[in-house]
């Protein structure tokens, strides 16, 4: 509740800014600009009527009329805070939840202390900056949202009004920093681009998961390098790919370059595959792990960016160059497959003066680990709508993540109106 019977005291941290919050009413000049805000939440990708924008628009006059000491001013008060409130929170951190939407969105979420920020801006004289304030800061969210503000004054696409807001939705899901340098793929754009302090300095074509592997949405950080891999065949692809090749072709294990050994254990010994038959296993019953030898066909290529999640994905080379032509790239198990992979981590080490390093271990021809001094970013995101200069880029809808959060949208206003 606003208004005299509302103690607000102590001091508020908010932002780096900090105040005194004293208890204090709304005076009729500050509601107007949070009532105007809320009536232009649609340029935001939000809903005004989620906010009571048109019975507060109606209730103001009247209220005002009545005097900021009436019971009328205060039963005002209270609905706009109300529904100033769930705008901030909305607008700060999204209408749904990842998982609501069956989204896999495992990105760091925002969490925004929208009452200390409503209190603050009281307490200032300004409850309208303050929430406007809330909106997610990266300079693509601003873009996204100008373009929708134009949008909407100009009745442009309708269509393109529906994905602009679940963009939007999706920036609010993001982290409030990304980071001045950072790496960050997006999916159905099949792009990687490298932000070096602010600026756009490597652009590459990237493969990702295809339908049942999709890759999700996570934060990791480009920290450890591993050239010249071996790589350790996924147990689901040796069992469900692999194997029904070698019980036709055995060869197929010699042409791959493939090592045999008896389990996953770190002594796992080597096998000698002359004295199996691979027509014995089923995928049920397949007990070997293989191992790709490092070296040329090596399915990593050259190097991998060893991640730190639970999926067993990372950033890898591959020798399947000519994939990287086809418009649509998502053709791997989940893991992303980088195009220009060696570039990238040249740059990489080159930022701490390791170029060279670098360099020399490949050429070595041995599986080795680097690691670099700091870290860098990683955030592998979803957006189907990127801002490109003064215009916008539109990209599939890789895995139905708009349709998802659409259908999540649409549940929670049929919910608010049935009231189930």
């Amino acid at each position: 509740m606003i208004g005299p019977r509302r103690a607000a005291s102590g001091l508020l941290l908010l932002a780096g800014l900090s105040a005194s919050a004293s208890a204090a009413t709304l005076s009729p000049a500050e509601a107007e600009p949070v009532v105007v805000l809320l009536e232009s939440a649609a340029e935001q990708g939000l809903e005004p009527g989620d906010y009571e924008a048109a019975q507060l628009r109606a209730e103001l006059a009247r209220a005002a009329a009545a005097g900021p000491r009436s019971s009328a001013w205060a039963a005002f008060e209270d609905r706009l805070e109300r529904s100033a409130l769930r705008y901030g929170r909305e607008l700060a951190m999204g209408r749904v939840e990842p998982e609501e939407a069956g989204v896999r969105w495992l990105l760091e979420r925002r969490r925004v202390d929208v009452d200390a920020a409503w209190r603050l801006g009281l307490a200032r004289g300004e409850p309208a900056a303050a929430l406007r304030r809330l909106a997610p800061e990266h300079p693509e969210y601003h873009l996204l949202q100008a373009a929708l503000a134009r949008l909407l004054r100009e009745g442009g696409d309708p269509a393109l009004v529906r994905r602009l807001g679940l963009n939007l939705e999706r920036w609010r899901w993001m982290p409030d920093r990304l980071g001045a340098t950072h790496a960050r793929v997006n999916l159905p754009a099949f792009e990687l681009r490298l932000i070096e302090d602010g600026r756009r300095t490597l652009v590459t074509r990237v493969i990702v998961g295809k339908r049942g592997w999709e890759t999700p949405g996570f934060t990791d950080s480009l920290g450890r390098v591993m050239v010249n891999p071996y790589w350790n065949v996924p147990d689901v692809i040796a069992r469900n790919e692999v194997l029904p090749k070698l019980k036709q072709d055995p060869a197929h294990l010699q042409r791959r370059r493939y090592t045999v050994l008896d389990g996953w254990a770190a002594d796992a010994a080597i096998v000698d595959p002359r004295g199996i038959d691979w027509r014995r296993y089923s995928a049920a019953s397949f007990p070997f792990r293989l191992r790709q030898e490092p070296g040329a066909g090596n399915a990593l290529g050259r190097l991998i960016f060893m991640l730190d999640n639970d999926f067993e994905i990372y950033l890898h080379d591959t020798p399947g160059r000519r994939l990287f032509e086809r418009a649509n790239r998502a053709l791997s198990h989940g893991c992303v497959r980088v195009e220009s992979a060696r570039e990238l981590a040249t740059q990489l080490f080159a930022r701490e003066g390791r170029a060279q390093e670098l360099s020399s271990a490949i050429a070595a021809g041995r599986n080795a680990v680097l690691e670099l001094g700091q870290a860098v970013p990683l955030h592998v995101v979803h957006f189907t709508v990127e801002p490109e200069g003064a215009r916008l880029v539109t990209h599939p809808d890789l895995y139905g993540i708009d349709e998802s959060v659409e259908r999540a949208l649409r549940a929670r206003r049929l919910q608010a109106v049935t009231g189930q």
